[in-house]
């Protein structure tokens, strides 16, 4: 379970848990081994008192780095139109502690709305756990030609719009050092992305980033063309069209695929 999820407990504890979790990694010592493991047990404990499981930390993360990257979908975790006065005060603290610990922020982000909202992103972790080349090309088959309902993928991309702009006064509140990396920059440019996130997080990429790009652990399951993942595109073309997301529609709606 992931360890700012959680089932049983109430949305309270929850919600305390996070901003406790989060603030722990603004007190990480590893100056020697003895602290980095010491924190750790910090941050157990803390998961104890809340019932959940353990974190393995020390398996993924050596006590001698010098830089530790922490996945989150803080859209999920904190919203700050919502928060309580106490939580605004803890939001103020976790910002100013960020910063001194110079934490940075990387956001990462799509043009193709239209494109996720036919497809979802399922696909990807269901290739990972195929066993045979006849279930992944099966899998491949699952996500093109999707019949889709224009009105389902509305909702969604308004929800993703939502939630990227969550996102964004996150990343305004804690007013630290950011990028907003594109999901299609990784894709399509991929050597010129990771050098932008190398020089912004201070890494060394003098050396040969292809080193960076081999099979990762997903693999993309669908179309690159949003006229291959739909099944009837002109519908879905049309439908947007009339929408203000028209602009994201990369092709014109008698395109033959």
């Amino acid at each position: 379970e992931h360890p700012i999820q959680g089932k049983n407990q109430t949305e309270q504890e929850i919600r305390q848990l996070r901003r406790d979790f989060y603030m722990l990694f603004t007190e990480i010592e590893n100056q020697t081994e003895e602290q980095w493991l010491a924190w750790i047990d910090k941050v157990n404990l803390r998961m104890k008192e809340a019932r959940f499981p353990r974190i393995f930390i020390a398996e993924f993360c050596d006590w001698r780095s010098q830089l530790f990257i922490f996945k989150s979908r803080v859209a999920n975790h904190f919203n700050p139109a919502d928060f309580s006065p106490a939580e605004s005060i803890w939001f103020e603290k976790f910002s100013e502690r960020f910063r001194k610990k110079n934490g940075k922020i990387i956001t990462i982000t799509r043009h193709g709305m239209l494109n996720r909202a036919a497809t979802g992103h399922r696909g990807q972790f269901e290739l990972s756990h195929a066993t045979s080349e006849e279930e992944i090309q099966e899998i491949l088959s699952q996500n093109a030609r999707v019949p889709i309902n224009p009105m389902t993928a509305w909702q969604d991309v308004v929800q993703y719009v939502s939630t990227s702009d969550r996102v964004a006064r996150v990343v305004r509140g804690l007013r630290a050092p950011s990028l907003l990396v594109h999901y299609e920059s990784l894709l399509y440019d991929y050597h010129k992305e990771m050098a932008v996130v190398m020089r912004f997080l201070n890494i060394p990429y003098e050396y040969d980033l292809t080193m960076l790009q081999g099979r990762g652990t997903y693999q993309k399951a669908s179309p690159d063309r949003l006229c291959e993942k739909v099944a009837d595109y002109k519908s879905y073309c049309k439908f947007f069209e009339t929408t203000k997301f028209a602009g994201l529609l990369d092709e014109a709606c008698d395109t033959n695929c």
